[in-house]
């Protein structure tokens, strides 16, 4: 699929609604960062038009019709460009899949959909983003759907209390008791411990998702591969803080600062100099795409 490259109205969606991208991609070199932005922009139009429906049957029409105007065969991404950014078809395709789970009822039943879930909305934009990178080396798919996944599970745990109040729950009811998103809301001394150990225990998988994808830095295009960990080490900051208090806020939407943002990125200097493993790979491979998502992609 074919995303033309739009440089200034880009970037400020990215810069309004993506800092921690924003901040990291200011590392990119300048083509990576228009491709990267115009993805995001992309990606982002959908969402909302999903989110900012008025109803689930709006909402659901939607999607249909943006999944009719996505082309086939439209070819790979082999070269670098100034004014468009072609993405594989199965892509767009599995991240719109992801879409439809927010147009009905959400609830996630357990850890498999879950997972399902967050590769959807969020691996496959690392299999895109490794496209916009320009990276060649297929084994760094992997790596980028684990960074994918672990920043979609760091952003449900950040955003449980206003998920709820959207009617959406997507901590698993295997973690919760069947605790439903209006339980949620009205959380008491007997139900926020669920709550909260289900956060914690959900930033915790994250952690190695996050590992797993550190170790494919150095697959990446060597101008992008700074961005990359600096961008991994700040989302991921966000649920280490959670994870620090024990989710006790966790109602409120945790941020990272401008100074936090600051020494993080200055450690990620230090680590990115002096760490082997992001010049050179070492050949451990990622985890990749869940495996009810693989049946799904590729059924028997």
């Amino acid at each position: 699929m074919k995303i033309p490259i739009n440089k200034h109205e880009q970037a400020e969606i990215l810069k309004k609604n993506g800092k921690t991208f924003y901040f990291a991609g200011l590392f990119l070199s300048k083509t990576a960062f228009q491709r990267a932005t115009a993805l995001y922009a992309f990606l982002r139009s959908i969402d909302d038009a999903i989110d900012e429906a008025d109803s689930k049957s709006t909402a659901l029409k939607r999607l249909n019709s943006i999944r009719s105007s996505v082309p086939t065969n439209v070819g790979s991404n082999n070269h670098l460009s100034d004014d468009v950014l072609i993405i594989s078809e199965t892509s767009i395709s599995e991240f719109l899949r992801g879409m439809s789970y927010d147009t009905g009822t959400v609830e996630i039943k357990d850890k498999d959909e879950l997972d399902d879930y967050c590769y959807c909305v969020a691996g496959t934009v690392g299999e895109m983003m490794c496209e916009a990178l320009g990276s060649k080396d297929k084994r760094a798919i992997d790596h980028a759907i684990d960074l994918g996944i672990a920043m979609q599970m760091t952003n449900i745990a950040r955003d449980v209390y206003e998920d709820a109040a959207l009617g959406r729950r997507y901590l698993p009811a295997s973690w919760l008791g069947e605790l439903t998103p209006t339980q949620i809301l009205a959380a008491d001394q007997n139900t926020e411990p669920q709550i909260r150990a289900a956060i914690c225990r959900l930033i915790k998988q994250a952690r190695v998702r996050y590992r797993h994808a550190r170790l494919g830095i150095a697959l990446l295009p060597l101008r992008s591969r700074f961005a990359i960990l600096a961008a991994s080490y700040l989302y991921q900051e966000i649920g280490e803080q959670i994870l620090a208090e024990q989710a006790v806020n966790w109602r409120s939407r945790k941020r990272v600062g401008i100074i936090r943002k600051t020494i993080i990125t200055a450690k990620c200097v230090v680590r990115f100099l002096t760490k082997p493993s992001y010049w050179r790979y070492i050949r451990l491979g990622g985890i990749g795409r869940p495996s009810k998502s693989s049946a799904l992609l590729n059924p028997r």
